[in-house]
């Protein structure tokens, strides 16, 4: 079966799904952006002592 480029059928279940994933996709991107962003201009004792494990070791 084969379908024109400009079909009047209604999306399926697929189609939907394709679009909501490249939502989220899209979203995935500007949340990683503005996590690096952050990461550039927060100091580094900031971030380290959120990322750092809890232990004696600690500064």
């Amino acid at each position: 079966m084969v379908h024109a480029a400009n079909s009047t059928a209604a999306p399926t279940l697929l189609d939907n799904t394709f679009k909501v994933s490249l939502v989220l996709k899209g979203l995935d991107g500007r949340l990683e952006l503005v996590g690096g962003f952050l990461l550039v201009f927060i100091a580094y004792q900031c971030y380290h002592m959120v990322v750092a494990p809890p232990g004696p070791w600690r500064h």
